[in-house]
């Protein structure tokens, strides 16, 4: 699939929409050495679709356009593959300090789609809403 036109088409479409003046830009694609990182460091298979839009394009921004025709950055609709990295890693190290007690708010594994206990991150299970696509390596 080429994932830039596809994207490139669906903010084509959005033009003719009055006051949706967006449009997304692309990054040079990921390297393989990029791409490999993410599932060395985060010890993940990424998903086919995943793996090549990447290899397209490292990061796509959403830019829009204001009322004097001056555009801006609004969002990043694809994070580039260091970014990735940082974020699982961060997302991954925070245990919600100093709220470390979150059995309250997830009492069982089934409730709780963000968080995990630091033992169960040490072991090969995962949170049971984790996309198919992503989960660890055995």
């Amino acid at each position: 699939m080429n994932w830039c036109e596809f994207i490139s088409e669906v903010y084509a479409a959005r033009q003719n929409v009055p006051g949706m003046a967006s449009k997304a830009v692309f990054q040079p694609p990921a390297s393989n050495e990029d791409v490999t990182a993410i599932e060395l460091q985060l010890n993940v298979n990424l998903p086919t679709d995943l793996n090549s839009l990447l290899r397209e394009t490292n990061g796509v921004l959403e830019m829009d356009r204001t009322d004097d025709n001056d555009w801006f950055v609004n969002m990043w609709l694809l994070w580039t593959t260091s970014e990735i990295i940082e974020q699982n890693r961060h997302l991954r190290r925070a245990t919600m300090h100093p709220y470390d007690d979150n059995r309250r708010y997830c009492p069982t594994p089934m409730n709780c789609c963000f968080l995990q206990t630091p033992e169960s991150m040490e072991s090969s299970s995962l949170i049971p809403s984790m996309p198919k696509g992503l989960r660890r390596r055995a």
